[in-house]
C-alpha cells in the first residue's frame, strides 16, 4: 500500500516459576507488527539455552514449535510439510 507505514516492536518477556509454568524461569521474545504478533518466536531457559521456538503469522500460530532440553539439544523435530 502507498504511503503506509509499519510498526515493528519486539518485546522479551520474563516467566518465573510457579505452578502454571512448567518450564521453570525463562524468557520469551515475541515481535509485534502493528500490535499483532508475527513472526518467529523463541524462549530461553534462565541458563541462556534455547527452550523453544515457533512461528506466529497474524498472531496466529503457524506451524508447529519445537522444543529443547536444558542442555539446548533438540526434543522433537517439527514434521516438515
Amino acid at each position: 500500500m502507498v504511503g503506509s507505514t509499519s510498526s515493528v516492536q519486539a518485546f522479551e518477556l520474563f516467566l518465573a516459576a510457579d505452578s502454571t509454568n512448567p518450564f521453570g524461569p525463562h524468557t520469551t521474545s515475541y515481535t509485534y507488527t502493528d500490535g499483532v504478533r508475527h513472526r518467529p518466536v523463541w524462549s530461553d531457559y534462565e541458563n541462556g539455552q534455547l527452550l523453544d521456538t515457533a512461528t506466529y503469522e497474524q498472531d496466529e500460530l503457524d506451524g508447529p514449535s519445537e522444543p529443547y532440553d536444558e542442555n539446548g539439544q533438540l526434543i522433537r523435530k517439527a514434521p516438515t510439510t
